[in-house]
């Protein structure tokens, strides 16, 4: 579906589309963007996949079920870098040719993490 959904906005402009996928720790984010990141690849679609997990300030725990309350607040993350990293995965990248450039840019910018839905920057 989001193949069909991104070759439709394709004809409009060649910004990639950004997907948030969102929702409570340990619900099962990060499993199913690794697996619809790769079922996108098979279909030929040029994406890459974000997880907040990596943008954490504190330590990252060595599993979910260590985690402290802490870990489970908007100050918890660089919500600012993970935004920034979004918008730069979106651009071009930086090719004088435009037969080249068209050839790289990425089609879906797939995002996963618990706070996406709450971050007003991310969402813009």
């Amino acid at each position: 579906a989001l193949t069909q959904v991104h070759h439709a906005k394709e004809s409009e402009d060649a910004r990639p589309m950004n997907v948030a996928l969102a929702g409570p720790s340990g619900s099962g984010k990060s499993t199913l963007a690794v697996t619809l990141a790769a079922a996108l690849r098979h279909e030929g679609v040029r994406v890459t996949l974000l997880h907040q997990d990596s943008y954490f300030r504190l330590p990252k725990p060595a599993s979910y079920w260590s985690t402290p309350p802490e870990h489970d607040t908007p100050a918890a993350v660089d919500m600012e870098r993970l935004a920034e990293d979004v918008r730069a995965a979106g651009r071009p990248p930086p090719e004088p040719d435009e037969a080249a450039r068209g050839a790289e840019q990425l089609q879906i910018v797939l995002v996963e993490g618990f706070l996406l839905l709450q971050d007003e920057p991310l969402l813009s």
